[in-house]
């Protein structure tokens, strides 16, 4: 409640500056309590009918800015990380082709909308590809899996209105581009930091595996839990992955090996340039030779983990903060050669003969 307090007062501040953009305002408060000029939101998607949209994106480009998105950036306070169509387009995308998920497919999305991994890479399915997702208003750990097995997810006809939200159980259904009504439950479940621990703590039921869930994604799933998690819940595939919300070194683990965070076969590094350097453990700064330059892991080195800046190549392109000095930070320059550039993730890494990576640390978590 008191952090929905500074942000409402955050946002006031700045009401007058908005000049002619719509602010809308989600509440399931009834009547709704909306801040001033705010237009409510769910009132807004009830009278739009899905034949009205506009499907006219001729005056958008790849670089243009989609979102924000506030994130510490491994340390500091939050920055507004610069998403752009491209940036937005390669997460959903990535995750969609890499884990196979399918049209048909229904994503169990317990997370917060306003960060990465649940409102852009969850929802993302829906909008880009046509899957369907139940998102929860606030996450349970004792209803993880008698949600997914008892919350029926009925994908309405495009031009009928979605089905309202559920104060009961916390669920709002939504919809993507699903076109004949189905009923199913879902087959895709979501995760981030610590939440598979939290469900593996919770006491053991006939739910545990009466799911249909034949994959969770996320990231954070630890190595000491992982195969009691599998095991338990008889989840058959895990898709484990790794990027920074500004950053653009992401990892996935496409096979399920267990606690590994990505998957970058040693001879593709030329295709796709990440890399571990050494650091120094005291000041978390990357070593140098006496030529100035960085020096890379060998296997089963630990070290900090960089991916290498391109702005000529899409997928290596860093827009990085809205404040452009934050963004300087995040750069080491002259790393293997004069002129060259990469983006620090400040997170520490290793990687096996195999070309498996496993996290070790955030050095910003001392900090936190």
């Amino acid at each position: 409640a008191h952090g929905m307090t500074l942000f409402i007062s955050g946002v006031e501040e700045v009401l007058d500056s908005l000049g002619g953009i719509l602010m809308y305002q989600f509440s399931d408060a009834n009547p709704p309590k909306l801040l001033p000029k705010a237009v409510n939101l769910s009132a807004a998607i009830s009278r739009t009918q899905a034949s009205s949209l506009s499907e006219d994106i001729g005056i958008a480009v790849p670089k243009d800015k989609l979102v924000y998105i506030f994130t510490s950036g491994t340390t500091g306070m939050p920055k507004a990380a610069v998403i752009t169509n491209l940036r937005f387009m390669f997460m959903v995308v990535g995750v969609h082709s890499m884990l196979d998920v399918e049209f048909d497919d229904i994503i169990y999305d317990p997370l917060p909308l306003y960060h990465t991994a649940g409102g852009m890479i969850g929802v993302g399915q829906v909008l880009l590809h046509g899957s369907s997702v139940v998102i929860r208003k606030k996450f349970s750990a004792s209803n993880f899996w008698t949600d997914c097995i008892a919350y029926n997810c009925t994908s309405a006809p495009r031009s009928s209105r979605p089905p309202p939200f559920n104060r009961a159980t916390g669920l709002v259904p939504s919809s993507g581009l699903l076109t004949p009504p189905f009923t199913a439950v879902p087959l895709i479940a979501q995760y981030i930091g610590e939440i598979c621990r939290y469900v593996l703590s919770t006491p053991e039921k006939p739910e545990d595996k009466q799911h249909k869930v034949r994959l969770i994604f996320g990231n954070g799933l630890r190595p000491q839990i992982w195969d009691k998690f599998v095991e338990r819940f008889q989840v058959p595939r895990v898709g484990e992955f790794y990027g920074a919300t500004e950053g653009i070194s992401n990892l996935v683990n496409i096979d399920s090996t267990v606690g590994a965070v990505g998957f970058v076969p040693r001879y593709a590094s030329f295709a796709y340039p990440v890399v571990l350097v050494k650091v120094d453990e005291a000041t978390e700064e990357p070593i140098r030779d006496a030529n100035g330059y960085c020096i890379k892991c060998l296997p089963d080195e630990i070290g900090m983990f960089l991916g290498k800046i391109n702005p000529n190549k899409a997928i290596c392109s860093f827009t990085g903060y809205a404040d452009k000095s934050a963004s300087e930070k995040k750069i080491l320059h002259d790393v293997f050669k004069k002129g060259d550039q990469y983006f620090n993730s400040g997170d520490v890494l290793v990687m096996d003969e195999l070309g498996y990576f496993f996290f070790k640390d955030r050095t910003g978590d001392t900090f936190r």
